[in-house]
C-alpha cells in the first residue's frame, strides 16, 4: 500500500514539473514577442534633411504642363520595394520630358500592402498642402523599411517632415485630422477600375504597364506615344 502511494505521489509530482515547465515557456514566449513588439513600435527614423532631386519643384502629385501631349499616371505604394526602384527612373524625366511640355506626370496613391501604406499615402497628400509632394514622396521612398515595420507611424512621418522643412504643426493637424482619407479611397477605386492589380502601374495615355522599367525603356514607351 505504501508502495502506491509513493507511485501516486511520485506521478503527481511529475505532473507538476511538466505542467510547471509549459508555464514557464509560455512565459518566456510572451516576454519576448511582448519586447519585439514594443521595440518595432517605439524604433524611430533617423530623420535627417532629404537629399535634393529634380522633382522638388513639384509641390503636387501632379507635375508638368496641362497640355502636354503625353499623360505619365503612376499608381504606387511607399512601401513597395518596387515602387521605390522605379522612382529614379521618374526623377530622370524631370529636364528631358517635363520641363520641356512634353509629358504630365500625375501621382496616384495605391496603397495596398497595409496600414503603414495608407498612413504615408495620407502624409504625403499633406506634404502636398505645403507644396512639397516630390520632395516629400522622395524622402519616403528613402527611409522605406520592411512591411508593416512601423517605419511609417505617425510620428516618425512627423520627424521627417520636420527634417525636411515642412510646417510640423500644420503637418501633424493634418494627418491627425485624416482629411484625405477619402481622396485615397477615391484612387484604390479608380486604380481598381483602370485595372492595377500590383504597384507600380504606370499609363501612358491610358495604355497600361505593370511593374517598374529602366529609363530608357520608360523613355522609348514615351516617345512612341510622343506626336511625330
Amino acid at each position: 500500500m505504501a508502495g502506491k502511494r509513493a507511485k501516486r505521489r511520485q506521478r503527481k509530482s511529475n505532473v507538476v514539473w511538466i505542467v510547471g515547465g509549459l508555464l514557464i515557456v509560455v512565459l518566456v514566449v510572451a516576454v519576448v514577442v511582448l519586447a519585439n513588439g514594443t521595440n518595432a513600435a517605439s524604433a524611430p527614423v533617423v530623420a535627417s534633411p532629404p537629399p535634393p532631386a529634380p522633382l522638388d519643384k513639384c509641390g503636387s502629385a501632379t507635375c508638368g504642363s496641362a497640355t502636354a501631349p503625353v499623360t505619365l499616371d503612376v499608381y504606387a505604394d511607399f512601401q513597395c520595394p518596387y515602387c521605390k526602384a522605379f522612382e529614379p527612373a521618374l526623377e530622370q524625366l524631370t529636364a528631358s520630358y517635363i520641363d520641356t511640355g512634353k509629358v504630365k506626370l500625375v501621382y496616384h496613391n495605391f496603397p495596398v500592402i497595409g496600414p503603414e501604406s495608407v498612413t504615408a499615402a495620407q502624409a504625403s497628400m499633406c506634404a502636398a498642402d505645403q507644396n512639397r509632394f516630390w520632395m516629400f514622396a522622395n524622402d519616403l521612398f528613402v527611409h522605406q523599411g520592411a512591411e508593416n515595420s512601423s517605419v511609417f507611424t505617425p510620428s516618425n512621418l512627423q520627424s521627417l517632415a520636420v527634417a525636411a522643412g515642412l510646417d510640423g504643426a500644420a503637418f501633424k493637424s493634418c494627418l491627425d485630422s485624416q482629411k484625405y482619407s477619402s481622396i485615397i479611397n477615391q484612387q484604390l477605386a479608380e486604380g481598381n477600375q483602370r485595372g492595377v492589380k500590383a504597384t507600380p502601374t504606370f499609363f501612358i495615355n491610358g495604355q497600361i504597364h505593370e511593374g517598374g522599367v529602366a529609363y530608357s525603356q520608360l523613355t522609348a514607351l514615351l516617345d512612341a506615344a510622343l506626336p511625330k
